[in-house]
């Protein structure tokens, strides 16, 4: 499995291995591994070139300064080979193992790489398509001017504000109309027709009445005579004079008639004309509600129109000066990679290819190293490091384990003995301390003692 000869290699070849994160003094005894070996180290070495040629385009991009692009590049290719060489690092095979037992690192280093890829090739894409973008811009902003229309007339809804002044408007001038003409429920219309037929009896009175009366002064001429004195005289004894003042009755009686029903249709022409006033004073009143609404509603779309001119202008100022962003200028690659036409065809076909191109060319590159690791067989090299891991697993950490034990277990003896010296010395030294004061004590008992007695013969008188 492995060679204690070790073959010779290049310097490039040891610079290539040190970037793959491969364990030097190992694989210099396999020598069957020294190409596959470089050639990760050269793949990890070339993404991060790239990385850090965009990463550089991007710091100059943003601070159009040579010294902030290196500084900026450079930061991001160390960033880009920490992350690759690590990837490729954690990733070690054992004894047996085929390459589904890795399928799901190589998922998850497959996300991790997408994203990878996608980030440095945004500076690359903003430099291939340059042209494409200072053409497309102009389309770009012109979209999201419509977008921006159809968001403030989904917001303010303008038109709706407009059809519904123009509904109250119509209906002013409709109810405006009605007001002109007579209610038209069944009430007035009977009123209306009564009005109408008294009228027509009433005429009916008259020209009765006035039959009657001309029939009277008929008579009444006929009961005239011429006397003996030669002057015309009234015959009231006369048939004609009788007739006359029947006549003349029916006539009076006929128009006391007609008063009554004119009386009743002057009562039924008042509440006609009552009607028709408030009939008309309603619908009135209700055209100029209306109209007041349409006013409300004029007013309120002159506002939200003022608000809609008023924000597209903000917004085609800004848009005349995002020209040169970084985010602007991705979005419209974006923009004109899914652009359709009327037919829903893409309008831009080869950008979308090349800009999809790029984004695959470094995902590929990112993920090779770990497909090559994954996909090569199982070689002296791996071996060599398993062995080397199951020696240090079951040899040297169990042996460093037992070392430790019983260097923590001589530690606690030693602890354990000063402990009881210290407790040994402790106890000798309170033991002559309790003996020191016990005897000081009794001294000065047997004293006190020794004086009260003195004091005592003295004051009996039994000095000796």
């Amino acid at each position: 499995m492995s060679t204690k000869a070790t073959s010779k290699y290049s310097r490039f070849q040891y610079i290539l291995w040190l970037v793959s994160g491969s364990e030097i003094s190992i694989l210099k005894k396999c020598p069957s591994d020294y190409n596959r070996h470089a050639g990760i180290g050269f793949t990890i070495l070339m993404t991060s070139l790239f990385g850090a040629f965009a990463g550089g385009y991007a710091g100059y991009y943003f601070s159009h300064s040579i010294f902030g692009a290196v500084v900026f590049g450079i930061i991001w290719g160390m960033l880009i080979f920490s992350i690759d060489r690590t990837m490729v690092v954690s990733m070690k095979k054992r004894p047996g193992d085929s390459w589904k037992t890795y399928i799901g690192q190589i998922l998850a280093r497959a996300i991790l790489a997408a994203l990878i890829a996608f980030i440095i090739s945004i500076p690359l894409e903003l430099l291939v398509f340059k042209d494409n973008i200072d053409a497309g811009l102009s389309l770009y902003k012109i979209d999201k001017q419509k977008q921006l229309a159809s968001s403030l007339d989904s917001l303010y809804k303008p038109a709706i504000d407009s059809a519904n002044a123009a509904k109250e408007g119509a209906k002013a001038d409709s109810l405006q109309k009605v007001s002109l003409n007579d209610p038209k429920d069944d009430g007035f219309k009977q009123l209306v027709y009564r009005s109408n037929n008294l009228s027509g009896i009433i005429g009916t009175i008259y020209k009765e009445s006035s039959q009657l009366t001309s029939k009277a002064n008929q008579y009444l001429r006929q009961s005239y005579f011429i006397n003996e004195s030669n002057v015309s005289d009234l015959d009231k004894e006369s048939e004609t004079y009788r007739l006359y003042i029947s006549f003349s009755s029916l006539a009076r009686k006929k128009r006391a008639e007609a008063t009554t029903f004119i009386n009743e249709k002057n009562n039924i022409d008042k509440n006609i004309s009552d009607r028709r006033i408030a009939h008309k004073t309603a619908y009135e009143e209700k055209a100029k509600i209306a109209k007041s609404n349409q006013e409300e509603l004029d007013s309120i779309r002159r506002v939200k129109e003022t608000k809609i001119d008023s924000t597209r202008g903000g917004f085609e100022s800004v848009l005349g000066k995002i020209d040169n962003s970084f985010s602007v200028r991705f979005d419209v690659i974006t923009f004109l990679s899914n652009k359709k036409d009327a037919g829903g065809n893409k309008e831009f076909p080869s950008v979308f290819f090349l800009l999809w191109l790029i984004r695959i060319l470094f995902f590929i590159i990112e993920i090779l190293p770990t497909v090559t690791k994954v996909m090569t067989p199982f070689g002296a090299y791996d071996m060599s490091l398993y062995e080397e891991e199951q020696n240090l697993k079951e040899i040297k950490l169990p042996a460093a384990k037992k070392i430790l034990i019983n260097e923590v277990e001589i530690d606690n003896s030693i602890e354990l003995d000063e402990r009881k010296r210290q407790q040994q010395y402790r106890a000798n030294k309170e033991g002559d301390l309790h003996d020191s004061l016990v005897d000081r004590i009794m001294d000065a008992q047997n004293r006190i003692a020794q004086k009260i007695l003195d004091d005592w013969e003295q004051k009996n008188g039994l000095n000796r």
